[in-house]
């Protein structure tokens, strides 16, 4: 299981798992990109560089997704899905790196749920019992 979605009274909430951060945190995007539409009918045109950081590994989620909605909103990209190449601790800080591909949006594509923001409610990036995940709570 790549993700799944928790039950929350008025926001979307998810949890994304993988055997390396890199892998949570493609499956916390394609989570997050999912609400927003079904990505399996958008184009691969245009590819996006991605960066990130933040103090914590949990900020980092936020940073990450929170980077992702920025891009898709200023460049009009509806994004199929976003891989981070690299995420590393330096310093006392954490950062990401990657890319998101997906095609400009139009008059004639559909949307489920527009994500206002990504928030830290009941954020969480943990290793527990040998697997990793992060949960996220998006603001719709």
């Amino acid at each position: 299981m790549d993700f799944e979605y928790l039950e929350h009274t008025a926001d979307v909430k998810f949890r994304a798992y993988g055997s390396t951060w890199e892998n949570v945190f493609r499956n916390a995007a394609k989570a997050m990109l999912e609400v927003m539409t079904d990505t399996s009918i958008l184009k691969e045109e245009k590819e996006i560089r991605l960066k990130a950081n933040a103090s914590t590994l949990d900020e980092l989620v936020v940073a990450w997704l929170s980077e992702i909605l920025f891009q898709s909103e200023t460049k009009e990209i509806i994004f199929k899905e976003a891989k981070p190449e690299k995420i590393w601790e330096e310093n006392r800080k954490w950062y990401v790196k990657g890319t998101a591909i997906g095609q400009k949006m139009n008059k004639n594509m559909k949307f489920k749920t527009e994500i206002k923001a990504v928030t830290y409610h009941e954020l969480e990036a943990k290793e527990k019992n040998g697997k990793k995940y992060c949960q996220v709570i998006v603001d719709i």
